[in-house]
C-alpha cells in the first residue's frame, strides 16, 4: 500500500489531485458551454496522454485500469457533445448510452475484483509476517540463551 507508485513518480498523487480539481472545479471559471467543453476535452486528452506516457503505477494491472478510467473520463464529454450537436439521436443515442453504462458496470466489477484480490494478498502477507515474527522471537530467545552464558 505504501509504495503503489514508482519511486521517480512519488509526486503522482499531487498530479491526480490537480487533474481532478481541473476537471471538477476549474471548469466553473468558463462562461459558456462551448468554452468549458473544449477545456474539459483538452484536459481529458492531456491527462490520458500523460498517464499513459508516465506509467506511474508499479502494478501493471493498476496502470491499465487507470488508463481505462481515463478513457472513460474522455468518452463522457465526447458523448455529451455528440448528443448536444444532435449528431446521434434516437436508437443510436440509446445504444451509445447503454454501451457507456455497460462499460461503467464493468469498471465497478473490475474495481471489486481488484479490491478482493488486494485484500487476499494482504491477508497472505499478514500470515507470512506473523510466521516470520514468530521465528524471529524464537531465534532471539535461542541467541540469548546461547550467548548469555
Amino acid at each position: 500500500f505504501a509504495v503503489q507508485f514508482r519511486p521517480h513518480r512519488w509526486w503522482y498523487e499531487v498530479y491526480t489531485l490537480g487533474r481532478r480539481f481541473a476537471l471538477t472545479s476549474l471548469v466553473l471559471a468558463f462562461p459558456t458551454l462551448e468554452s468549458y467543453t473544449v477545456y474539459v476535452l483538452a484536459v481529458a486528452v492531456v491527462a490520458l496522454l500523460l498517464d499513459r506516457e508516465w506509467v506511474p503505477h508499479i502494478d501493471r494491472y493498476a496502470s491499465a485500469f487507470n488508463h481505462a478510467l481515463n478513457v472513460q473520463v474522455l468518452l463522457a464529454p465526447m458523448y455529451m457533445q455528440l448528443v448536444d450537436a444532435e449528431t446521434i439521436e434516437g436508437k443510436s443515442s440509446v445504444a451509445v448510452s447503454a454501451g457507456l453504462l455497460v462499460l461503467n458496470v464493468l469498471m465497478v466489477g473490475t474495481m471489486s475484483f481488484a479490491a478482493v484480490r488486494d485484500i487476499r494478498q494482504g491477508q497472505t502477507k499478514d500470515k507470512q509476517l506473523k510466521v516470520l515474527n514468530a521465528q524471529l522471537v524464537i531465534d532471539k530467545h535461542e541467541d540469548t540463551e546461547k550467548f548469555a552464558a
